[in-house]
């Protein structure tokens, strides 16, 4: 099984009520990365090794290696453990709607 236990975080835009937005859209393991789309749910975005991550096209900066808690937010988009997620101050969101 793949150690796919990093997101990918878009700095540009919001998602509702100003939660985090991650890219793409879960995949399984035997299929291509979902490099597209947004979602603010957590449990249907896309998941990443690093070597997915590193070896992209998009260069993005890994939380931890290339940035930190003082200057994530200056880059557009950026990759980040799902454990760590908490240090951005991400909460799971839940909306009730009829």
């Amino acid at each position: 099984m793949l150690e796919r236990n990093y997101v990918i975080v878009c700095n540009i835009y919001k998602g509702i009520a100003g939660s985090l937005l991650f890219w793409g859209t879960h995949t399984e393991d035997d299929k291509k990365r979902s490099f597209g789309g947004y979602t603010s749910d957590l449990n249907n975005c896309e998941k990443y090794t690093l070597k997915e991550i590193k070896n992209s096209e998009y260069g993005f900066p890994v939380y931890g290696q290339e940035i930190n808690h003082d200057n994530y937010r200056k880059v557009d988009n950026f990759a980040i453990k799902i454990r760590r997620l908490k240090a951005l101050g991400y909460r799971p969101m839940l909306i009730y709607y009829r």
